[in-house]
């Protein structure tokens, strides 16, 4: 069995800017990201994964708890 493995360029994705094309919520988030976020040390990351396995993992999954994962800002 052949298995086919994609760049993330050849499914659209590619390192440039992010663009917020509501002007508003783009003002706002400009704002709020100089305070939240020092621009020098971090930016913005993401991940797609696509493919399955081949055979179950050898040990349970562990899901952690999105309130230990995550700070949600409003």
């Amino acid at each position: 069995m052949e298995t086919a493995r994609l760049s993330p360029s050849s499914l659209g994705f590619d390192r440039g800017n992010i663009d917020c094309t509501n002007p508003e919520l783009r003002e706002q988030l400009k704002g709020e990201a100089q305070v939240l976020l020092d621009r020098e040390t971090y930016g913005v990351s993401s991940m797609a994964a696509f493919g399955c396995r081949a055979e179950d993992p050898s040990r349970p999954k562990m899901r952690r708890n999105m309130k230990n994962m995550a700070e949600w800002i409003e």
